[in-house]
């Protein structure tokens, strides 16, 4: 039994396993295939209108998805009388992906790690679901890059848009001490002419070719961009999340790489590079790294700190605390 908060009342939601459901979920971890696994029942005397268990279950879906690791929807209705007659039955066409194993919180028999992560995180998706955009991309986007089924880069370089996409909302959200720009770009267009004189004629005496200044001062806004690592950084910060400096640096530098060479930094990184940043020892612990990182963002967003498994080394590891 999970107990929703959803203003202005609190929802009961029975989820029960549908019949053979041990058979179907067998089958779906060899085959990675989908099936409908479980039904939800919600009361409707404690909902304030008709149409809302259909959008309470639409919401309890992103949340489950978040802690699956893969897209979980529903597909059909049934509306029953109070002598539990059969009213109404309504079927939806969905997108989903195939089954994913790698799950953020442990959901197995027994274990309250999973009723404890969806009835806290249900209340804060629902709040923060319109300003950070977590039903039109934000959790999709993420999701879909742990899906399986793309070459490794891809999956890494769909991690990194995962995160370009939460970094983007960021930037939207009011108070967060830090903007899309370093000066404001008023201010920035202003100077910019004085800068640019300055600049031409440092280049001119370096021999460098108009041609060659012209495509330089084309790429003038990048010099106005905060740069990436201060985001991430203050992304953490706006979330308490607690991430070790050196996994910030790390993470920063592989989805540089990811993004502007389609490459894995383990297998692309240059002498000197790994010399500031030493990279992990294969692409696929570098994908986990970079899993976990985002596992562990979801998770904070959506206001849990609990255990959750973490996916850093070949096998996954139940850790106490986010």
């Amino acid at each position: 039994m999970l107990q929703l908060r959803n203003l202005p009342n609190t929802v009961d939601v029975k989820i029960r396993h549908v019949e053979h459901y041990d058979e179907i979920v067998r089958r779906q971890s060899i085959l990675n295939d989908i099936y409908v696994t479980c039904e939800a029942e919600i009361t409707l005397s404690q909902c304030s209108d008709t149409l809302q268990p259909a959008e309470i279950a639409s919401h309890l879906c992103y949340v489950l998805s978040v802690a699956a690791g893969t897209k979980i929807q529903w597909i059909y209705s049934c509306e029953y009388g109070p002598l539990h007659q059969p009213v109404r039955r309504v079927h939806a066409a969905r997108v989903t992906k195939r089954y994913n194993p790698l799950v953020a919180v442990d959901a197995n028999d027994g274990n309250s790690d999973f009723q404890t992560f969806v009835e806290r995180a249900y209340p804060a998706y629902v709040e923060k679901r319109i300003a950070f955009r977590l039903d039109e991309g934000a959790i999709v986007s993420y999701l879909d890059a742990k899906a399986a089924g793309d070459y490794l880069e891809t999956r890494g370089v769909k991690l990194a848009i995962a995160l370009e996409t939460l970094k983007s909302i960021l930037l939207d959200q009011p108070g967060i001490g830090v903007s899309r720009f370093v000066i404001p770009e008023p201010t920035f267009d202003r100077l910019w002419p004085k800068c640019r004189k300055a600049l031409s004629q440092t280049l001119e005496l370096q021999g460098i070719e108009q041609a060659t200044r012209a495509r330089l001062y084309e790429n003038r806004q990048a010099l106005n961009n905060t740069p990436f690592k201060q985001l991430i950084e203050r992304l953490c910060v706006y979330l308490e999340l607690a991430v070790a400096q050196d996994d910030i640096c790390l993470f920063v530098t592989c989805r540089n790489k990811l993004v502007h060479e389609g490459r894995f930094y383990c297998r692309a990184a240059t002498a000197e590079e790994r010399a500031k940043c030493q990279p992990l020892a294969s692409r696929v612990l570098e994908y986990m790294f970079l899993v976990n990182f985002l596992d562990r963002i979801f998770l904070k967003l959506l206001g849990y700190d609990g255990p959750y498994i973490e996916w850093r080394s070949s096998r996954p590891v139940r850790q106490d605390r986010i």
